[in-house]
């Protein structure tokens, strides 16, 4: 259980407000980072991931089970940095995983609005060419540009991702410019929405500065 953890301003090495992970690529097979049954709550973060971060660099796999996050927060202080992920943010690997009933409730990318800054109030993946996101409820989560609950960019680094998203619900979440409930961003890749239920999401419209 993780609560009410912070960490300081202003530095790129400002992620992860509970927990950071910099897993480097060591091997063909990876690493593999799991989180799983626990409560994250009350966490901030003045750089991308408001509890939890993972940076793989290489072919490691991401899975986040039966896990609660709730009213964590990260706070995006300048007009010159991209921040993501108010709960969690990961970057790069093969596969990243969300399932297991987990729930997002709560949580907020704040400050600066300009582009995709502040993007995914509740989780952000980015990079990875699989993204797995199965039986989440995402309820009250409000980002302040893109993704109210979640963002998923797979555009980077000349990848091909691929995003699911199965039996999931989005209830009442905000972004102050597009997608009150998801946003991605999938130049070549595929994206599959099945069997979840979007209500009460708003996207706001607000034009960047």
């Amino acid at each position: 259980k993780f609560t009410d953890d912070s960490n300081g301003t202003g530095t790129m090495l400002s992620t992860g407000g509970a927990v950071a992970v910099t897993c480097s690529e060591s091997s063909e097979k990876g690493s593999e980072i799991q989180v799983s049954n626990s409560e994250i709550k009350k966490n901030r973060s003045h750089g991308s991931g408001g509890a939890l971060a993972i940076l793989t660099m290489g072919a490691g796999k991401d899975f986040i089970d039966g896990v609660n996050f709730e009213e964590n927060c990260t706070i995006n202080e300048s007009e010159n940095s991209m921040i993501y992920g108010g709960a969690v943010h990961t970057s790069g690997g093969t596969l990243v995983k969300v399932s297991g009933n987990s729930h997002f409730l709560n949580n907020t990318v704040s400050g600066y609005t300009g582009g995709n800054r502040g993007g995914g109030g509740a989780l952000s993946i980015l990079t990875a060419q699989n993204a797995v996101i199965e039986d989440v409820t995402f309820e009250g989560n409000t980002a302040a540009a893109t993704g109210g609950a979640l963002f998923v960019d797979a555009t980077q680094n000349n990848i091909e991702g691929k995003a699911q998203v199965t039996r999931c619900n989005f209830h009442n979440n905000t972004a102050k410019n597009a997608g009150g409930g998801a946003y991605f961003l999938s130049l070549e890749g595929m994206i599959d929405i099945a069997s979840s239920l979007f209500t009460e999401n708003v996207a706001q419209g607000v034009t960047p500065d």
